[in-house]
């Protein structure tokens, strides 16, 4: 019995850091983007690294917009 709680435990503790790692480390690089972005523009860049930064932000605002809607789902 001590060792089937202890195996569910682990898979407990995997799935926590996973959820964890998709929802923190998109996060963190959207905040560095950001900074980024907000950096190269004092710099006038080529219009087409400002296109890049925007797109990689727009992709993860996306992300997170199809978790809030999974979320709405499941808590139906």
């Amino acid at each position: 019995m001590i060792k089937f709680l202890k195996e569910v435990a682990d898979k407990i503790d995997f799935l926590s850091i996973l959820i964890g790692r998709l929802l923190f480390y998109p996060i963190i690089l959207l905040l560095i983007l950001v900074l980024t972005k907000s950096i190269l523009m004092g710099f006038n860049p080529p219009e087409w690294l400002i296109d890049l930064v925007e797109s990689i932000i727009a992709l993860i605002k996306s992300y997170y917009m199809v978790i809030v809607k999974i979320s709405s789902l499941l808590s139906l």
